[in-house]
């Protein structure tokens, strides 16, 4: 066996044929384009002096990899082959046929490659055949009138074409590159006919790392389809429309385009969305909301705002709950950007107007068959069909052999209306029928039937148009295209489309591209095929002629595959519960998909399986609902329920659930199904556990109490006592975050004795923690301290370091909250991290922010600042913003201790804002006393009387004594300074009763404050 060679830096070219398998091409056409290929890459590299005979390649059979040599210098593959390499292509179509020209694909990258006696590999050649197949790069060349295309890598257009002299970059274009596990930046140029040189995209992409802009600059927008026609002067009222609108202060400059089904609504909108597509910086977003999809599934406003979070990266734990919330979070991304926003299909305004931005640069892009006469803030532009010669032009353009027979062209537009859906599928069957003439199809036309009228859109000839494709298809393409108007969800890919028509998969994968090559179909990404509107509609009316038995058959094999891939998932994503619903066994056996579920063989796999068929897959619960089979409803929506909740997918979650719910109410006593709807209750429980938890950390308390008591009741339901304590504790933290004290030391009460019985000693610790932070801040501090050394006991007994110093740290407050500084010390000095020891990176920012506290309650202000700005650091590394914000608090009220003034408004500033971010109001009323002493030091005692009235609003609120306290003697001490001696000693006796009662060393401030009052007014 050999030994592995070291890896070598070296420049990775890959190239790929446009079209190669092409059903107009002959296998002769095919070897003569392989052998143009080759012939023109093989010229280029000789014309820039790199030896061939020198270079590893490969043969990928419409294409070539290349590896250069490490020697040959990088700058020949962006200053020379490239216009060697257009040129060569541009003398071989020069002397061939049109099926035997070539137009090429073409990716460049460098990286380190390894090698052994199998060949070659390393990410790096991977991303370059990534980049080679990314859409935006098959959209350049397909919008080019040259044969080349190229795409370098992030680290080639840094390193290389930047610094080139003979390269222009200024002519490259940057794209989102979003294949498969890989998401990245390219950088597109077109070497035969150079984009204009725009020197702005270079200076954008300076400011920041390509990784940065990749997941800042979205580029969603499709490709428009080739052979545009006509339109100008739409295109230039939209172009003038966007002129007109300036800056956009007021709001988004929002146009919707609307007009009959198949007119070329979305074909313009696209044309010109990627004319102007320059003019946004901060990139696209698009989106089919399936507005008049026959399906009766469009997708929701919610939907559509959920999707674009994704793609602008916004975390799954960071998303809030409700629809509302998470439109308010779409729009502040898109605060302050210039971003064009395409919503296609839309069905009314209701569907549109959550997903428009705010105030700012962006442009909205709406195409709707309805008038959107309610949303008053749009411009409408209505699209009537082409213009007779128009629709003549389009259609020679895609069935040039048409040219010679004009009249019989008109004839032809006349008879299908001139409307661009129509016209584009007759063009598609002359070229499928080389010895067909025009007049051949124009009495083809007017021979068929009306099939469609009521889906046809005013159009009878467009139905004939329908019929004609129909008709050329072979019988077992148009078994499978009527099987496509019965798949309920909006896409579908090769294995799902094999297992609905009980065929093996490479049989599939031909009837798709048949179905393709006769445009009865559209490619959506990779793998994954729709069918426009209209289509589905004829595909569904011809489907309902079909026997029941085998539309029955079709749907069932449908639901079983999805069941049984998303089991397969499942078991992936909820290892611990070993996948959710796993009893449901409605699928068909194992062997009539054989060969057809995805391999999902890691969680990474399952994940893209699930994030793909997601809107499939609801689709099938809500199908199989309403058609009675309730095991598949139960089973799917069970199979989900850890993935649409680790996604942060509510909204979806709380409709599948209820979907399954109803079909486990329909169902009834159906065999083996009570074990599937037990199963999916504690799936439903356990997801409602992880979703109170993650709206908890979000800062959106009232939802997750409201999750985590429906959580709750579930597990008491199920008699599953685990459960209960954990939801318990995490309803606890909660309440504790809302001062919701009482409810929170019920829910403690009652999980500490469940802990006990089961013997979980973590859980123990976890509530006599909470027991104390309950206790201290309701100002009962023997009970506080007792609950948390029980708490570090229990931490001890663990082990657990992080959890000993948390509650030394807890403690540690408490003691110095009643003076007991030697105490506090001590504690503190226990913890394993302040003496050295190793632990949890917030546990040491919480023990040194509880260090920072003991030395400003001691006096020791320059430790204090040391203590807490490392806190402050640690913090920051973990982006805890809570944590951040206490710190800060502290800070500030150091800084103020110093005298350094603005240094401590900047930090209770910053401070308030974080705890008012993460809706923590007990830390609101903390910092705003704070800024009321502040206030007082600068002689603002009018702002230092507001901020105090606001703290002690808050704490009342809250029932926080301690807070209550302190702003009751910052409004006594201001007063007192105005002269209002009554309303001092009115509200310093306050402050003194409580400080009292609570045993605080604060009381002796008060009591001095109060005596220095007029004699009378202490009392």
């Amino acid at each position: 066996m050999q030994h592995q060679r070291p890896a070598v830096h070296r420049t990775i070219l890959v190239v790929d044929v446009e079209g190669f398998g092409d059903k107009r091409r002959t296998n002769q056409d095919r070897l003569a384009v392989r052998d143009g290929m080759y012939r023109a890459v093989q010229q280029a590299f000789a014309q820039a002096d790199v030896n061939w005979a020198d270079c590893y390649h490969e043969s990928c059979g419409d294409g070539v990899f290349v590896l250069i040599p490490a020697d040959v210098p990088k700058g020949l593959f962006v200053e020379s082959i490239p216009r060697e390499l257009a040129g060569a292509l541009s003398e071989h179509n020069a002397a061939h046929r049109p099926p035997e020209q070539i137009r090429l694909r073409m990716a460049l990258h460098a990286g380190e490659v390894y090698y052994d006696e199998h060949g070659v590999t390393a990410e790096s050649i991977n991303l370059a055949f990534r980049m080679l197949d990314a859409r935006p790069l098959k959209a350049a060349l397909a919008d080019s009138p040259g044969s080349l295309a190229m795409i370098v890598s992030p680290w080639f257009f840094d390193e290389v074409v930047r610094h080139s002299p003979g390269s222009d970059a200024a002519t490259y274009r940057p794209v989102q590159v979003a294949v498969k596990e890989t998401s990245s930046i390219g950088w597109i140029a077109r070497p035969d006919h150079p984009y204009p040189p725009d020197a702005q995209k270079l200076d954008r992409a300076a400011a920041g790392p390509p990784a940065t802009a990749a997941a800042q600059v979205p580029q969603q927008l499709p490709a428009h389809p080739p052979h545009f026609v006509g339109r100008d002067g739409e295109l230039a009222q939209l172009t003038q429309l966007l002129d007109d609108a300036g800056d956009g202060d007021e709001g988004p400059l929002i146009l919707a385009i609307d007009g009959t089904a198949g007119v070329g609504k979305t074909s313009l909108a696209l044309r010109w969305a990627n004319q102007v597509a320059d003019r946004f910086a901060d990139g696209q977003l698009y989106v089919n909301l399936r507005g008049h999809d026959p399906s009766g599934a469009p997708v929701t406003a919610a939907e559509a705002v959920r999707g674009f979070l994704d793609t602008l990266g916004a975390p799954a734990d960071r998303i809030p709950v409700g629809a509302e919330a998470q439109a308010r979070l779409f729009r502040s991304m898109l605060a302050g950007k210039r971003m064009l926003v395409m919503l296609d299909n839309a069905r009314d305004a209701g569907q549109v107007r959550p997903v428009l931005p705010g105030p700012g640069g962006c442009l909205v892009l709406i195409t709707s068959r309805r008038r959107l006469a309610d949303l008053d803030e749009a411009v409408p532009l209505t699209l009537a069909t082409l213009p007779p010669d128009q629709a003549g032009q389009l259609f020679t353009r895609l069935a040039p052999a048409a040219a010679a027979e004009p009249d019989a062209v008109a004839d032809l537009m006349r008879r299908c209306g001139c409307l661009p859906l129509a016209i584009r599928l007759l063009a598609g069957r002359l070229r499928h029928h080389p010895s067909w003439t025009v007049a051949d199809l124009v009495a083809a036309v007017a021979e068929s039937g009306d099939e469609l009228a009521e889906i046809q859109a005013g159009s009878v000839s467009a139905a004939a148009a329908f019929d004609l494709s129909y008709r050329d298809l072979q019988e077992d393409e148009q078994r499978l295209f009527r099987s496509l108007g019965l798949h309920p969800g909006p896409d579908i890919d090769t294995r799902a489309a094999a297992a609905m028509d009980g065929t093996p998969l490479a049989q599939a994968r031909r009837l798709l591209d048949g179905l393709y090559d006769n445009h009865l179909i559209e490619e959506t990404a990779r793998g994954r095929y729709g069918m426009h509107d209209l289509l589905r509609a004829y595909a569904r009316a011809l489907a309902s002629g079909d026997e029941a038995a085998d539309t029955e058959a079709r749907t069932g094999r449908l639901l079983g595959y999805y069941l049984r891939a998303a089991q397969a998932a499942d078991r992936h994503l909820s290892p611990a519960a070993g996948g959710a619903a796993q009893g449901a066994n409605a699928a068909p056996p194992d062997a009539a998909l054989r060969g057809v579920l995805p391999a999902l063989a890691t969680r990474d796999q399952a994940l893209t399986w699930m994030r793909a068929e997601r809107a499939n897959l609801q689709a099938c619960v809500e199908y199989a609902t309403a058609t009675g089979r309730y095991s598949e409803a139960v089973g799917i929506a069970a199979a989900m329920s850890t993935f649409l909740y680790d996604e942060g997918y509510w909204d979806q979650a709380r409709s599948i659930y209820q979907t399954a719910a109803a079909a486990g109410t329909a169902a009834g006593d159906e065999p083996g199904l009570a074990a599937a709807l037990a199963e999916l209750g504690a799936g439903q429980a356990r997801a409602l556990n992880y979703r109170g938890s993650v709206q908890y950390v979000i800062g959106d308390y009232r939802a997750a109490a409201e999750t985590l008591s429906q959580a709750r009741m579930l597990f008491r339901g199920l008699d599953d006592p685990a459960g209960q304590a954990e939801v318990l504790l995490r309803l606890a933290a909660v309440q504790l975050e809302t001062g919701d004290y009482p409810a929170a030391a019920d829910a403690l009460g009652e999980a500490l004795p469940i802990c006990r019985d089961l013997g979980d000693q973590a859980g123990q610790a976890a509530a006599l923690a909470y027991t104390g932070t309950v206790k201290f801040e309701t100002g009962d501090y023997p009970a506080a301290a007792g609950a948390l050394a029980g708490a570090l006991a229990a931490y001890q007994d663990l082990g657990d370091q992080a959890g000993q110093v948390t509650a030394l740290s807890d403690l540690s407050a408490v003691q110095v909250t009643t003076g007991e500084y030697d105490a506090a010390a001590a504690s503190l000095s226990q913890a394993p991290i302040l003496s050295g020891g190793a632990g949890h990176r917030l546990a040491e920012a919480s023990a040194l922010s509880r260090l920072g506290e003991l030395r400003l309650a001691t006096g020791d202000l320059p430790a204090a600042a040391e203590a807490l700005s490392a806190s402050l650091d640690r913090y920051g590394e973990l982006a805890e913003a809570r944590g951040q914000a206490r710190v800060l608090k502290d800070l500030g009220a150091v800084q103020r201790a110093t005298g350094d003034y603005p240094a401590a408004d900047s930090s209770l500033t910053q401070a308030l804002g974080l705890f008012r971010e993460a809706g923590d109001r007990a830390g609101q009323a903390d910092t705003l006393n704070q800024l009321g002493l502040l206030r007082q030091a600068t002689g603002q005692e009018q702002e230092a009387l507001a901020s105090f009235r606001d703290a002690l609003a808050r704490a009342r609120e809250l029932h926080t004594p301690l807070h209550e306290a302190r702003a009751l003697a910052g409004i006594g001490r201001g007063l007192a300074s105005t002269g209002d001696s009554d309303g001092a000693a009115r509200h310093l006796s306050q402050a003194l009763a409580i400080y009292q009662r609570l045993g605080v060393p604060e009381a002796a401030g008060a009591e001095v404050d109060l005596s220095g009052l007029s004699p009378g007014r202490a009392g």
